[in-house]
Formats: structure tokens, sequence, C-alpha cells
């Protein structure tokens, strides 16, 4: 993908308002591709809790075709693996 070509980005985390992660999330991405558009979906997911997760994702499908960034990890300073979802509208999840 071109560096300058705009894309869409949402942002859904358990780590709370009062963290800094979203906006160091926002950071790198605008970092890598200044011309991104981003939305902060939520950070106020239940902590940990992977069907609240799951049930806000339900909800980017009203949202611009885009990578979807979703940030709930039960496992938190445990190995685990990361999971990467392409939709039929070509979004990455």
């Amino acid at each position: 993908m071109n560096r300058k070509e705009a894309f869409f980005v949402s942002l859904t985390t358990d780590f709370g308002a009062q963290g800094q992660g979203g906006g160091l999330m926002e950071g790198v991405i605008l970092s890598i591709s200044p011309h991104a558009h981003l939305i902060h979906l939520t950070h106020e997911l239940p902590p940990f809790n992977l069907i609240a997760a799951a049930r806000t994702l339900e909800q980017v499908a009203f949202l611009p075709v885009g990578a979807h960034v979703c940030i709930c990890d039960p496992g938190v300073w445990f190995d685990r693996k990361s999971l990467i979802l392409e939709t039929y509208r070509g979004e990455l999840y």
C-alpha cells in the first residue's frame, strides 16, 4: 500500500479512557501512515472480556472498510498468539 494513500483504522481496547495506550497506538499508526483516518471506537471494554470485545466488533460493519484493531487480552503477561481475520469486504480484524 502506498503510504500516501489514506485508509481507515478503528481502535477498540480494554485499556481504559484514562490510559495512554490508545493515544500511543494512534501515534504509531500516524507515524507509519500520516494520512490514515482513525476512530477510537472505545477503550472501555470490560477488562479481559472477549465476549464484550466480539460484540463490539460486530458493529464495525457500519464503519468504512479498513483495519479494525481490537486489544482485549485475557492472557496478559503470558505467551499468546495474535489473530487476524479478513472479511468478505476486505477488512482486517
